[in-house]
């Protein structure tokens, strides 16, 4: 069970709440209305820019911190009797991607990775080799779906 629960315009995760904010905006986000803004490529490229510059947050934890949280949504949607596939492109997206495969497959999921070029750029190349060093222990993942 995932430990955040929504309130209102506000995140409550153990004993502590934070409002909601829309980045650009500066402004609380209405009650459930919550993905009713999106980046544009530029803006996330300016948001991973200031997390890494402004923050010191290596790329590494946001791929992770990524990842987890999209393996979180996924398994609000699917039980554990479906299969899941990833598909995973070359860049940090991708790599995104694998971090969810690894932590679904370590919650029990049935996960296959589509990864059509195998060209990954360095850091998710690195995902890779752990998604698939991880699956090997599980046996439930694998480089394609037949």
């Amino acid at each position: 069970m995932i430990p955040e629960s929504l309130s209102g315009n506000r995140l409550i995760s153990d004993n502590t709440s934070i409002d909601i904010m829309n980045p650009f905006t500066k402004q609380p986000l209405s009650p459930g209305n919550y993905l009713a803004w999106s980046l544009t490529i530029d803006q996330f490229k300016e948001m991973d820019r200031q997390a890494t510059e402004q923050y010191s947050l290596p790329i590494e934890l946001m791929m992770e911190n990524a990842g987890l949280q999209l393996a979180r949504y996924i398994s609000t949607l699917v039980s554990l009797h479906h299969k899941i596939l990833i598909g995973v492109g070359l860049g940090n997206n991708g790599g995104g991607g694998l971090v969810a495969s690894r932590r679904l497959a370590g919650w029990g999921y049935e996960v296959y990775l589509e990864i059509p070029d195998r060209s990954l750029k360095s850091l998710p190349a690195k995902q890779f080799t752990r998604a698939i060093a991880w699956a090997e222990q599980l046996d439930t993942l694998t480089s394609s779906i037949t």
